[in-house]
């Protein structure tokens, strides 16, 4: 194939803990550069997250996550913010 190459560097790392037995949390964030043959992107996403066990059976879980693409062509740019709360059961 003769198609034009595509160029990527990226980095990224997440983080998670337990406060307690109950309550853990989590974090992470990445970059990336994308060399495309016509133009140059900058994505950038992020995540925070935790989960709380109510009892045995029942967990609540509450995230955000945050995406921004930078870009050289206009119409390739986007900012995305997604909440989400849920929960799980057992029975």
């Amino acid at each position: 194939a003769a198609g034009q190459q595509q160029k990527n560097l990226s980095f990224g790392g997440n983080v998670s803990t337990k406060v307690s037995d109950q309550l853990s949390l989590r974090a992470g964030l990445s970059w990336r550069a994308i060399d495309y043959y016509t133009r140059t992107d900058d994505f950038v996403s992020g995540s925070l997250g935790a989960d709380y066990v109510v009892s045995t059976n029942t967990t609540i879980s509450a995230a955000y996550a945050y995406q921004n693409n930078s870009s050289d062509l206009a119409s390739s740019e986007f900012t995305g913010n997604v909440f989400s709360l849920s929960a799980s059961f057992r029975y």
